[in-house]
C-alpha cells in the first residue's frame, strides 16, 4: 500500500520551490508519489476478479457485519450486502470449511447539513451507493421506471426471456431484480431486443428509460466484480462448534494477534521485515431462517505457507526467521503471558493463528497453555535466529544438547541474516523505519493480553503484575550446580511464580513423560534435563518445582532445606513437613517454626484421608509441637497440644494414640498441679 502525504491547504497559492520539504518530502518526491499512485490505480483497474462467476451464481443477501475493537473490547454491528454460496465449499480443513464471499458495506448516511462533497470524502467504498440504491429498487416493478408497459406486455416479455410464468393477478409481474438477472444471463442486447419486439408501443423516451435501467444493471454487476470485495468465509463443520460464541472467540484471538503484530513492528530496534495479521470479522445472514454466522477474512492470492504449529512443529524445508521471531517476540513482549503460534499465511501477511496463554485460559481448544509454549520454545532456535538477537530479547534457557545440530543450510541462512543486520544497508534502512515509539508496550499490554469476555474464561491478572524474566537465572546456569540454592540467592526467588518458571516446569513434565516431540534429535538424558528445568522453574518461583528440588537427593542438604523453607513460606504443608526431616537434630526453634507452619497450612483433607495417603497427620504434628514446647519449658502449651492431638487421633481412628496422648496430657497436668501444691 502507498501512503501519500498531501500538503496543499485550502488557502495555498502557487507551488513551493523545489528545495522546500513538504511533510518530509521534496516536490520532486511528491511528483514521484503521484506517479506511483497512478500506477497503483491502474493496477487495481486491471486486476481480474477470479470470483466474478459468483455474481451470476448467487443472489444478493442482506446481512450484519460484526467487528471487534481490541482496544475498547467492544463489538460494532454494520448492515452489509453479501453474495455467498454456502452449498459449495471451495476448501475443507480439519474443523472448518471455506466459501467464496463478496461483501459491500452500507454507505454512510448523509448527516444533517452535510454537503455532498463532505459525504463523498467519508465514503469507504464509492461503489456502495449504486449497489445499495439498486438493491432497494430490485423489488420494484419495471414499469415504475419504464412507463406505458402493461401487465400483459410484461408477462409476454417475461415468457420470452425464459422466466417462470405468473398470473396476471400477481402483485408484481416483472421486477427490476429479475431484469438484472436476465441481463446477466442473456446479455443486454438480447433483453433490449425482446422488449422492442414485444412492446411495439415503446416510444423514444420509454426506450431510453429501458436502456438506462439496463445500463444500471450492468454497472451494478460490474461493481460486484471487483477483487477488493472478495473475502474468504469460514464455517465450522461440527454443530457444537458452529455457535456465535466460538466465532467471536476466533475473531477476538486474531485481533489480539494483529495488535501484537503492530507491537512487533514498533519494537526498538525494529525487525527487518514488517508483518501484519489479516483483519477478520463475522457476517450474520439475517435474511435466512436460521440466521447463520460465518467468519470472514480478506481473500489473498499467493503461495500459502504454514511456518509453525501450536504443537511445536516448525517448517524446516524453507528456513525463515521472521515468522518464528514473531512467535518468540510475543512471549517476551507480553512477559510470558501469551504466545502467538500456528503462524501461516502469504508471505508475512498472516492469518488463522493460535494463541497460547500461560494460564491456559481462553483462546479456544487450541490453547495448550504453558505446555504449548514449552513445545515451541524447545524447537525454536534462538541461537540461529538473528532477528530476536538483534531485537535484544532474552533467550529461553535450554541445556546443551537439547536441540539437534543445525544443518549447513540453516547455519548459512543465519550467517547471511546476521551479516545483513550488521551492514550499513540495514543501518540506513532502520533509521528510516523509525525508533519504535509508535506503541507503548507497557501501556498496551493490559488491553491486548487479557480478555474479560465470558467465552474466553475469567479475567487473569494484568501483565504488569506478572514478573518479567528473572535476570539472575542466566548467572545461575553458568555458576551453580543444578539444584543448588545458596543463601545469598534465597531472597532473589520471586514470591509470585513467573511465566518463565511455569513454562520450564511444563517442559520438565514433558521430559518426565518422555514426549517424542522433544526427545527427537536430542542427545541429553531426559531425567537430567527434567531436573535442570525443574531447578530453573524453582528459581523462577514455581511452588511444585521448589518442592521437587527440596526432595532432590542429589542436591546438598542446605540447599534442600532452603527450597523447603521457601515452599513452606508460600503455604506448602508438604514442604513444612519435609523441612522437619532436613533440620539439624536439637534445633528446637526451627522445629517449632516448621511444625507450626505445617499445622497452619490447610490442604483440605481430613485426618482419615491423610492416614489413607500415608501422610503425616495433624495429630502427629501436634504431638511433636507439644514435645518442642516441653523442651522449651512451656508445659501448659504442651498440655494443650497433647489434648488437641488426642482429639485428632480419635478423628483419624487411632484409638491407641488417642489414649496415649490423653494419658500424657493428664500426666503433665497432674505434674504441674503437684508442683504448684509443693510451691504453696
Amino acid at each position: 500500500s502507498l501512503s501519500l502525504h498531501r500538503a496543499k491547504s485550502a488557502g495555498e497559492v502557487g507551488s513551493p520551490p523545489e528545495d522546500v520539504k513538504v511533510l518530509g518530502q521534496t516536490l520532486q518526491h511528491r511528483n514521484a508519489s503521484k506517479n506511483w499512485h497512478k500506477v497503483a490505480r491502474l493496477a487495481g483497474a486491471l486486476a481480474t476478479d477470479t470470483w466474478s462467476n459468483l455474481v451470476g451464481e448467487t443472489a444478493v443477501e442482506a446481512a450484519e457485519e460484526h467487528v471487534y475493537d481490541v482496544q475498547t473490547e467492544a463489538w460494532t454491528v454494520h448492515p452489509v450486502l453479501v453474495r455467498i454460496d454456502p452449498a459449495n465449499p471451495i476448501a475443507k480443513g480439519r474443523m472448518r470449511e471455506c466459501f467464496r464471499l463478496k461483501k459491500v458495506l452500507e454507505p454512510p448516511r448523509p448527516e444533517p447539513g452535510e454537503a455532498p462533497r463532505e459525504r463523498a470524502q467519508r465514503r469507504v467504498d464509492h461503489h456502495a451507493d449504486k449497489i445499495y440504491a439498486w438493491h432497494a429498487d430490485c423489488s420494484s416493478e419495471v414499469s415504475e421506471f419504464v412507463p406505458h408497459l402493461g401487465r400483459r406486455t410484461l408477462l409476454r416479455v417475461r415468457h420470452r426471456l425464459g422466466l417462470p410464468g405468473l398470473s396476471i393477478h400477481n402483485a408484481t409481474i416483472f421486477t427490476v431484480g429479475e431484469l438484472a438477472e436476465r441481463v446477466q444471463a442473456l446479455g443486454a442486447r438480447k433483453v433490449e431486443i425482446e422488449f422492442g419486439e414485444n412492446c411495439p408501443g415503446l416510444g423514444a423516451s420509454e426506450l431510453k428509460a429501458l436502456r438506462t435501467l439496463i445500463a444500471r444493471a450492468i454497472d451494478v454487476t460490474t461493481s460486484w466484480q471487483r477483487p477488493s470485495i472478495n473475502y474468504m468465509a469460514k464455517r465450522y463443520m461440527k454443530q457444537e462448534d458452529d455457535t456465535p460464541e466460538v466465532y467471536r472467540g476466533d475473531v477476538v484471538m486474531q485481533e489480539v494477534c494483529k495488535r501484537l503484530a503492530l507491537q512487533f513492528n514498533s519494537w526498538s530496534p525494529p525487525p527487518p521485515k514488517m508483518i501484519d495479521m489479516l483483519h477478520v470479522g463475522l457476517v450474520r445472514l439475517t435474511g435466512r431462517p436460521d440466521q447463520p454466522f460465518f467468519g470472514y477474512e480478506s481473500f489473498v492470492t499467493g503461495e500459502y505457507r504454514k511456518w509453525n504449529t501450536n504443537g511445536g512443529w516448525r517448517d524446516e524445508s524453507n528456513f525463515r526467521h521472521t515468522p518464528h521471531a514473531f512467535s518468540f517476540a510475543t512471549f517476551r513482549m507480553t512477559k510470558g503471558a501469551l504466545m502467538v503460534v500456528d503462524v501461516q499465511g502469504v508471505g508475512d501477511l498472516y492469518t488463522d493463528p493460535q494463541v497460547h496463554s500461560c494460564s491456559g485460559q481462553g483462546f479456544g481448544e487450541g490453547n495448550l497453555g504453558a505446555r504449548g509454549m514449552a513445545l515451541f520454545l524447545h524447537s525454536f532456535r534462538y541461537d540461529l535466529n538473528p532477528i530476536v538477537q538483534y531485537m535484544d530479547f532474552e533467550p529461553f534457557l535450554l541445556m546443551p544438547g537439547e536441540q539437534p545440530s543445525a544443518s549447513e543450510a540453516e547455519a548459512a541462512k543465519f550467517e547471511a541474516g546476521e551479516a545483513y543486520l550488521k551492514s550499513q544497508t540495514w543501518f540506513r534502512r532502520s533509521r528510516s523505519i523509525g525508533s519504535g515509539d509508535g506503541l507503548d508496550i507497557e501501556d498496551e499490554l493490559d488491553a491486548v493480553t487479557w480478555e474479560s469476555k465470558p467465552f474466553l474464561g475469567q479475567r487473569a491478572p494484568p501483565a504488569s503484575q506478572v514478573n518479567a524474566f528473572p535476570a539472575f537465572l542466566s548467572r545461575c546456569v553458568d555458576s551453580l550446580e543444578v539444584g543448588e540454592l545458596p543463601r545469598d540467592l534465597r531472597s532473589s526467588v520471586p514470591d509470585i511464580e513467573t511465566s518463565e518458571a511455569t513454562v520450564h516446569m511444563a517442559l520438565a513434565q514433558l521430559y518426565d513423560e518422555r514426549d517424542e516431540r522433544i526427545l527427537a534429535g536430542t542427545t541429553v538424558d531426559p531425567e537430567a534435563t527434567s531436573r535442570f528445568h525443574t531447578w530453573l522453574a524453582a528459581l523462577g518461583g514455581c511452588l511444585p518445582a521448589m518442592l521437587a528440588c527440596a526432595k532432590d537427593d542429589a542436591a546438598t542438604r542446605p540447599s534442600r532445606l532452603q527450597w523447603a523453607h521457601n515452599a513452606a513460606k508460600r503455604g506448602s504443608r508438604e514442604a513444612s513437613v519435609l523441612a522437619l526431616s532436613l533440620i539439624e537434630p536439637g534445633d528446637t526453634m526451627l522445629e517449632l517454626f516448621y511444625v507450626q507452619r505445617a499445622i497452619e497450612c490447610d490442604d483440605g483433607r481430613t485426618e482419615r484421608q491423610r492416614k489413607s495417603d500415608m501422610d503425616t497427620c495433624q495429630h502427629e504434628l501436634h504431638a511433636r509441637l507439644a514435645a518442642a514446647n516441653l523442651a522449651l519449658g512451656d508445659r501448659a502449651t504442651a498440655v494443650q497440644n497433647l489434648e488437641r492431638a488426642a482429639a485428632l487421633a480419635m478423628e483419624a481412628g487411632e484409638f491407641r494414640l488417642h489414649e496415649r496422648y490423653s494419658e500424657e496430657a493428664a500426666q503433665l497436668g497432674s505434674d504441674d498441679q503437684s508442683s504448684e501444691e509443693d510451691a504453696n
